[in-house]
């Protein structure tokens, strides 16, 4: 249930021009959304649809994180996706869908502009260049997901943990200080892991250089290059 549901303000507009699916889009019609939309105020843990659900619109993140789950209201084990402000979810709605397929839960005090989906279809009649966008940015989605779970299948525990550290850097090489952006609860599940399991994963990836600091709460990394290295290896321990 939404905590608070207002007109979309002038100042959301900067927010959404920073989602890639509205790149392309001129001044004009991202203005013409905006008028259309409702901004909808979410504390942790409430839903903004459960896969199966009738889909008439669509959301773009404008502030706080929303968990994306490939599984049932009744299973929170299959995360799909954690994403942050100028994301878009269920813009599949578009294509005449029909129901979201997937379920959308907030992971904290989120902000997201609702949209309707019959006025995008519109918008979108005329604009076979954004047609053509709005496919492109849903195909990346879905490649990035494929990859994600190859790499469930193909890495072991040890090496998902450690990939995940290094998309949380943008160093090349050399010793950093990474900190999780979410409870490790969160981490274990986005990973495919049980929380037992990550917490041995945290302890394997110590034998190429990653120490956790309780203190501060980071996990520094000694050799970024020789992290790397590991998450590639074919022998990496399971």
């Amino acid at each position: 249930m939404t905590k608070e549901t207002v007109p979309c303000a002038p100042g959301d507009f900067s927010q959404m021009r920073e989602s890639p699916l509205f790149s392309r889009f001129d001044e004009g019609a991202v203005g013409r959304l905006i008028s259309a939309a409702a901004i909808q105020h979410h504390e942790a843990g409430e839903l903004l649809f459960r896969r199966g659900e009738a889909a008439d619109r669509f959301f773009v993140v404008i502030e706080g994180h929303v968990i994306l789950y490939l599984d049932t209201e009744d299973d929170r084990s299959s995360v799909a996706d954690i994403v942050g402000p100028g994301s878009a979810i269920g813009e599949a709605v578009v294509f005449g869908e029909g129901a979201y397929p997937i379920t959308a839960e907030t992971l904290d005090r989120t902000r997201v502009a609702a949209i309707p989906g019959d006025m995008f279809q519109q918008m979108l009649e005329d604009r076979f260049d954004l047609v053509l966008a709005l496919l492109g940015e849903m195909s990346l989605k879905l490649r990035i997901l494929v990859r994600r779970i190859t790499d469930l299948k193909m890495r072991t525990t040890a090496q998902r943990f450690a990939a995940y550290l290094l998309t949380l850097t943008d160093a090349e090489d050399g010793e950093v200080d990474v900190r999780l952006p979410f409870e490790k609860r969160i981490v274990a599940d986005t990973l495919g892991m049980k929380p037992e399991t990550l917490s041995r994963a945290i302890a394997k990836v110590q034998n190429v250089g990653v120490r956790y600091h309780r203190a501060a709460d980071v996990f520094r990394v000694r050799d970024v290059r020789a992290l790397r290295t590991f998450c590639e290896s074919t022998e990496a321990e399971a």
